[in-house]
This record gives C-alpha cells, structure tokens and sequence, in this order.
C-alpha cells in the first residue's frame, strides 16, 4: 500500500527509495517479496529489511524475471538464520542472481504487461478503500 508507505516512519533507521526502484525483502528467501516504487511516490523510507536496488533497465520486467520459477529457485537455498521466517540474504546474494537472457523486445512486452497488471491493481485498491472510506 504505496499510500501507506507515504507515512510509514520505522522505529528503527530506515532507508529512502527513489520512484522506479526495486524493493526487495532480505528476509526469508523462500518467500519472495519485492515491488516496484511507483512512479506517483517519488520518496518512500522502508525498513531496512529491504533491499533497495536502482535498476539500469525496466524495474518491471526486472520484477516478473525474479518472480520466474527459475530465479525464485536460487533464492530458497539462500539465507543464514535459524528458522525460514528468520533466514537473511544480502544484496549481494540478489545481484549475483542467474536470469534468463530476453531479447529486447520480450524484455519491453514483459515490462509493459507487469506494469500495467500492477497499475490495475494498484487502481482496484484504491477503490476498495474508497468503498470503506465513503
């Protein structure tokens, strides 16, 4: 909830994230969490649980690589910790990650397509709490 994030003020020393960055949770690798800042939120502070990476290319195509099969399969190994909720990777861990060589065109196509199922539901939110607001 990017409206949220807005407010959000951690307890403990948080870190900023530009629109168009790359959020990923550092936390238990077998359960991937990541997301794109929306282009509406040009500052955000997260926890430093996350990740925080400026991709060189479309974030969004960047997000539906890590959420493939195949990368999300690097990630479940990873981590130190003595439970799965308490395992830890590095940023590190997230950049030496194998992906799949797209061409350009299929790289753009994927892009656009996970933005745009973002953005509607992004939309869907924001109307679902309008309900509850009005």
């Amino acid at each position: 909830d990017w409206n949220e994030a807005c407010s959000y003020r951690p307890i403990t020393p948080g870190q900023e994230a530009r629109a168009g960055d790359l959020l990923v949770s550092l936390l238990n690798p077998s359960k991937l969490r990541a997301a794109v800042v929306p282009q509406d939120f040009p500052v955000v502070e997260c926890s430093s649980e996350f990740g925080v990476f400026e991709p060189f290319e479309d974030p969004y195509a960047i997000l539906a690589i890590l959420y493939s099969p195949t990368v999300r399969a690097q990630l479940k190994p990873l981590g130190s910790g003595t439970s799965n909720s308490r395992r830890r990777i590095t940023p590190e861990d997230v950049l030496s990650l194998t992906v799949p060589n797209y061409s350009a065109a299929e790289f753009r196509r994927i892009g656009n397509e996970v933005a745009e199922h973002i953005r509607q539901v992004e939309l869907s939110l924001r109307q679902l709490n309008a309900i509850h607001t009005s």
